[in-house]
């Protein structure tokens, strides 16, 4: 992994009806930087998609990452200890679940049934990048949300406008 590389961009995707999605370029190019390399000297093209702890959106990220946030998942466990001294599982039920997808030379990919119902993304999904990883909401949800930046809300309208779609 190049490690220089951030998740930066977005882009308004449409999702089929078989759950099929294309991740925007800008955020695909980071992710196939950020990627381990296979045997064959070629990116592993693999996104891992998890529920993100506390918002009503998916997280995306690369193969390296998940294993840092892991790690950083057994730390905090470890932190918040039980009074026995065990580590906290429950923090690490509620930030381990993950699907590891393949993606295509298009950014395809299928999105799996739980990550997709917990953002209740139908035909349109929106991509934003935030450093190290980006996140996928539903539009709709997204423009509801109190929790989003007013930037990111503008521009969540500003790409429904251009393209034309009606929630």
């Amino acid at each position: 992994m190049s490690g220089r590389s951030s998740y930066r961009g977005y882009g308004l995707q449409q999702v089929d009806e078989k759950g099929r999605v294309a991740i925007p370029s800008p955020l695909r190019a980071a992710l196939l930087a950020r990627s381990p390399i296979g045997g064959d000297g070629k990116a592993i093209t693999t996104v891992v998609l998890q529920a993100h702890e506390r918002q009503p959106c998916i997280c995306g990220y690369d193969l390296d990452f998940a294993d840092q946030r892991e790690a950083e998942l057994e730390e905090r466990a470890r932190q918040n200890a039980l009074a026995d001294g065990a580590p906290n599982d429950d923090i690490l039920r509620g930030g381990m679940a993950s699907d590891e997808l393949p993606f295509d030379t298009s950014g395809r990919f299928i999105m799996p049934g739980f990550p997709r119902k917990h953002a209740k993304i139908g035909k349109w999904a929106f991509f934003y990048g935030i450093g190290k990883y980006f996140e996928i909401w539903d539009p709709a949800t997204l423009l509801a949300s109190p929790n989003v930046h007013p930037n990111v809300r503008a521009l969540v309208e500003h790409e429904l406008a251009e393209r034309k779609v009606v929630l």
